[in-house]
């Protein structure tokens, strides 16, 4: 099978010379978001370039902006967006959950596992993102949008945590959220320079238990 320029394909011949599928705009659209995480992975958010993104779907850069209106919305729905469905997607697995010290603490186990793998497949974009918008002093490109996807990311988690939880006074459920996320991101991001001479599972083992630890007595026996 063969791409051209266009959104069609060309059948081999021993389907039928000269037939051509049209890829229809679900097709595109997965195609372009396929291309889109590895370009970011690969060479970060200033990096990766829209002409590459749509060259590695088989697509004209045109049929890109038809799809999405900027590299920062493809960044949003390419990075953002499965942060927020894998996390809903482990909340319907575990529903529902009795809501106790014992089976948070199970919870957040599971939850923050699976979270670290996400984070250490997607932390190149990510920091390179941010690494943008520091040296554009906060007004690089798409920053505001981008930004608010991984908002709505945190709100969703929060409000998981304060619907399963009683949070003593005091304690701020959209910081712990923030929080742990940070953690989790710096130290998944920059093991190598914290981390040279440790054991990967033992790290892993700690960084989960310090996560639970802060959200105090609520997160239960080890």
């Amino acid at each position: 099978m063969t791409k051209t320029s266009d959104d069609a394909v060309v059948i081999p011949k021993s389907a039928g010379e000269g037939l051509r599928r049209k890829r229809s705009s679900a097709e595109i659209r997965e195609a372009l978001l396929a291309a889109a995480g590895a370009e970011f992975r690969a060479h970060g958010f200033a990096g990766a370039t829209t002409a590459a993104i749509a060259r590695c779907a088989g697509l004209a850069e045109v049929q890109l902006f038809r799809a999405f209106p900027s590299k920062a919305a493809l960044f949003r729905e390419a990075v953002l967006t499965p942060l927020t469905s894998h996390f809903r997607a482990f909340q319907q697995a575990h529903d529902p959950l009795a809501v106790d010290a014992a089976s948070f603490h199970a919870y957040g186990r599971a939850y923050i596992s699976e979270l670290r793998g996400f984070l250490r497949e997607q932390a190149p974009a990510l920091v390179s993102l941010f690494d943008a918008q520091t040296y554009s002093a906060g007004s690089g490109e798409g920053v505001a949008e981008i930004r608010a996807g991984l908002q709505a990311f945190f709100e969703e988690c929060t409000e998981i945590l304060v619907a399963r939880m009683d949070l003593p006074p005091g304690r701020d459920p959209a910081l712990l959220t923030r929080v742990a996320f940070g953690t989790l991101l710096g130290c998944i991001t920059y093991a190598d320079w914290l981390f040279p001479d440790a054991d990967a599972a033992a790290i892993d083992e700690t960084l989960t238990d310090f996560v639970l630890a802060g959200v105090g007595p609520l997160a239960g026996p080890a």
